[in-house]
């Protein structure tokens, strides 16, 4: 299990919306914890961009955006699929796997590339969106992703929790 935190801004340890600041005014709440259930033997590491990158060492293939107090607007798994597919280049969507349960979406995308000798290249991909807390999570996984990682990545995704700061 990962466990990102956001800085507290100067809130109280106990996380207390109420709490008197030496000027008068009021501290904000604790910002959330992300927790983040890995694979065995993955890694993980936050980018300049606040992205968190995970996978095997050295092989980062899971990207976990963060879209703070998005949590109302969870996509449809077309919208995902559309979002993705836009971006692709050099392959197709052959077809695809959905998994949705109460506050996430996902999908297993199977992608084709024409070879220069006529024939087609399978691979995969794996893209999902957590709502957790107020926040949704969008997380993808590489073009080419093995299948047993996209299966791993997507139940990492789907596994994604918040809890604040002080949380055990």
């Amino acid at each position: 299990m990962l466990g990102l935190a956001c800085p507290r801004s100067n809130a109280s340890r106990e996380g207390d919306a109420g709490a008197k600041a030496e000027n008068g005014g009021t501290h904000p709440l604790a910002r959330p914890q992300i927790r983040v259930p890995l694979p065995e033997g993955w890694a993980a590491l936050v980018t300049p961009d606040g992205n968190l990158r995970a996978g095997p060492p050295g092989r980062p293939l899971m990207r976990i955006d963060r879209e703070a107090g998005a949590a109302a607007e969870l996509p449809s798994a077309e919208a995902l699929k559309s979002a993705f597919a836009s971006g692709l280049k050099t392959f197709s969507v052959k077809g695809t796997d959905l998994t949705r349960t109460d506050g996430f979406v996902g999908l297993r995308l199977t992608l084709a590339r024409t070879q220069f000798d006529g024939g087609t290249q399978e691979s995969f991909a794996g893209l999902g969106a957590r709502r957790a807390g107020t926040d949704l999570f969008l997380c993808s996984t590489s073009p080419g992703t093995a299948t047993a990682e996209v299966t791993a990545a997507l139940k990492s995704c789907a596994g994604i929790g918040t809890a604040t700061a002080d949380s055990p």
